[in-house]
């Protein structure tokens, strides 16, 4: 078995970083969940509603601007359509390609969830001040512009074969 890799110490900060955020975003969508539970949809429909209610754009272009792909996107929204939360409209520069709209329905669950995500941020970030959230969402930030910007390695897996042997 290989030696584990060692860290640079910026990798050993970057890594704990990665795994906080890592975390922090399975409670955001935990904690989502619970915010819209009575609204018909979950944290993840939210995001985009919200993403959705931004400007009229394709699912790619809203996939696109989540970092999804149009496939995993494409789903989802479809159960929103279906449950009225979102609308195709026709696109004039392209014949096939829909734009995704929220639908009166949609933009109603939005005025609501915001009403009880202000109140929600406001109890969790209460003994913070703005400069403190404002200098880690500056660091976020370039956290996430470095991953966007670095290329992922990918690691060459050999197929071992294994036969059968007769008895």
């Amino acid at each position: 078995m290989p030696d584990d890799p060692t860290h640079t110490p910026s990798g050993a900060a970057g890594t704990a970083l990665l795994l906080s955020l890592l975390s922090v975003n399975g409670l955001i969508i935990a904690q989502g969940d619970l915010l819209t539970k009575d609204s018909g949809l979950t944290a993840v429909r939210w995001q985009i509603l919200n993403a959705a209610s931004q400007e009229l754009q394709t699912v790619s272009q809203l996939a696109r601007r989540m970092n999804l792909t149009r496939q995993s996107l494409q789903g989802t929204v479809s159960v929103m359509i279906r449950t009225g939360f979102l609308t195709l409209v026709d696109n004039p520069n392209h014949l096939k390609a829909k734009l995704v709209a929220v639908t009166d329905k949609g933009r109603a669950a939005l005025v609501t969830l915001k009403t009880l995500q202000v109140r929600w941020i406001d109890a969790v970030c209460a003994d913070f001040s703005p400069a403190e959230l404002q200098r880690t969402k500056a660091v976020i930030e370039r956290f996430h512009a470095a991953l966007d910007a670095t290329p992922v390695p990918r690691a060459k897996v050999t197929k071992s074969r294994t036969r059968a042997r007769s008895a």
